[in-house]
């Protein structure tokens, strides 16, 4: 009888240490908004990996899709990726001269700048399917849209 209830308790205790660490991981990835008060660049973050950041280095990979609508104005930053406070992947868009950059930066500064342009890559008010890809050897990010890649080779060192 004893055993028994020391099993219930058991069982109990790993489903409630279950639930609390479940309820922890969550509360530290997903989109966030804040209000006008905030500095504009800080307004809007999505946390993607709760403790570790990425590492952008062989075998990272990930693709998404992307919708710049034309106007009279230039995008400038669509988009940041930081990883460790430290790493930073960009996508900086210009529809008027039809160009984009994925720009690479540690802490020692630019590390790559991956250019695609010309009005057949880079299309406004349509979704474009973007792939970004780190692999060896010598390091290599590619990135493109569609049928069409470009590859960007960096130095070896830190987390590349």
């Amino acid at each position: 009888m004893v055993l028994k209830r020391y099993a219930i308790l058991v069982i109990v205790l790993i489903y409630g240490i279950a639930i609390a660490t479940s309820k922890e991981l969550t509360d530290h990835y997903g989109l966030s908004f804040h209000s006008h008060e905030v500095n504009q660049d800080e307004r809007t973050g999505m946390i993607l990996a709760s403790e570790q950041g990425f590492n952008f280095r062989h075998g990272f990979s990930f693709n998404f899709e992307l919708s710049l609508q034309k106007a009279n104005l230039t995008y400038g930053y669509v988009c940041r990726i930081v990883s460790n406070d430290v790493e930073t992947l960009d996508l900086v868009a210009n529809l008027n001269i039809a160009k984009m950059n994925f720009i690479l930066c540690g802490s020692d500064g630019i590390i790559s700048n991956q250019e695609l342009q010309g009005e057949d890559i880079v299309l406004g008010d349509t979704w474009m399917n973007i792939n970004i890809s780190f692999f060896s050897p010598g390091n290599n990010m590619q990135c493109g849209q569609r049928d069409c890649a470009y590859a960007s080779w960096f130095p070896k060192h830190g987390s590349y």
